[in-house]
């Protein structure tokens, strides 16, 4: 599809030819599952907002899903909010949250999220990241604490969960990781979780604040290190329409450069992406919207 074009502020065009000349491009091992990426020297941003959205985390905890809300969601949304440089984001806390979005990052448990979905959805949102994961089921076990004679039995949880930041350019993943806590619990407590009963007590309550606020740090520390991107969803008669607009900044006047976006890349496994390709020109704003504009 050769409407599908990312684009770059074009401040910093200069340096982008440069590093490409200078063969800044890394080596694509055909074993990696994702796609090569340019490496690029820093610039800024121009003032743009970079648009990302936090999707709903599957909650497959004994918790209900309004306990978990209060004790990791929201407070995960608050430290994103709080933390990341340059940021628009966008949660389903916010009216007009696509319900797409939400039924491609929570699917039935042993099936993998579709990342072109996600990548597709996104590129048509504007955003440059998609963030989900999910909250493993709460399970118990026993380990052996002190020295030599004063050893002793004692039983803990274990909370885990599974984090996936999607890149909308390419449907690679920025962050895909793993978080866990364990906490000492009683005896009483270790054979309720045998029963599938876990109690919401203000110890897995502060576990989950800690998780949101460690895993906040991450996502913040990869989104502060990328660059704006938008992308194009039209092109009628030289006019541009892109999937961003006054919601991260863009202005009549900004100029951009485009970037093929459309081959897909198959790695072994089966798994698709869209490789980022070459230069193909470059473009003005003319007209703004919230959230879309129109380039020439």
């Amino acid at each position: 599809m050769s409407s599908l074009l990312s684009a770059r502020i074009l401040i910093g065009v200069a340096l982008v030819i440069i590093a490409l000349a200078a063969g800044c491009t890394k080596a694509w091992d055909d074993r990696d599952p994702r796609p090569p990426k340019l490496s690029l020297p820093e610039f800024s941003n121009g003032g743009m907002l970079k648009k990302v959205a936090l999707s709903l985390f599957d909650n497959r905890t004994q918790l209900r899903f309004e306990e978990v809300e209060q004790a990791f969601l929201l407070p995960l949304v608050n430290s994103v909010k709080d933390g990341c440089r340059d940021l628009a984001l966008q949660t389903p806390y916010e009216p007009g949250f696509p319900e797409a979005l939400i039924d491609a990052t929570l699917v039935p448990e042993r099936r993998a999220l579709d990342n072109m979905a996600i990548s597709e959805i996104g590129r048509a949102l504007g955003l440059g990241a998609v963030i989900t994961g999910r909250l493993g089921n709460i399970s118990g076990f026993e380990r052996e604490k002190g020295f030599w004679l004063f050893k002793s039995s004692q039983h803990y949880q274990r909370i885990m969960i599974q984090v996936d930041m999607y890149a909308a350019e390419t449907g690679a993943k920025l962050l895909s990781d793993a978080y866990s806590r364990e906490i000492e619990i009683s005896d009483t407590e270790f054979q309720a979780l045998a029963n599938g009963t876990v109690e919401n007590s203000p110890v897995v309550m502060e576990a989950l604040q800690d998780l949101s606020e460690e895993i906040a740090d991450d996502i913040c520390e990869i989104l502060d290190d990328t660059r704006w991107i938008g992308f194009v969803t039209r092109v009628v008669d030289g006019t541009v329409t892109l999937s961003s607009g006054a919601d991260v900044g863009l202005k009549p006047g900004t100029k951009l450069e485009l970037y093929n976006s459309d081959r897909i890349f198959k790695n072994p496994r089966g798994r698709r992406f869209f490789v980022p390709g070459t230069k193909t020109g470059e473009i003005e704003i003319i007209a703004v919207n919230p959230n879309n504009a129109r380039a020439t």
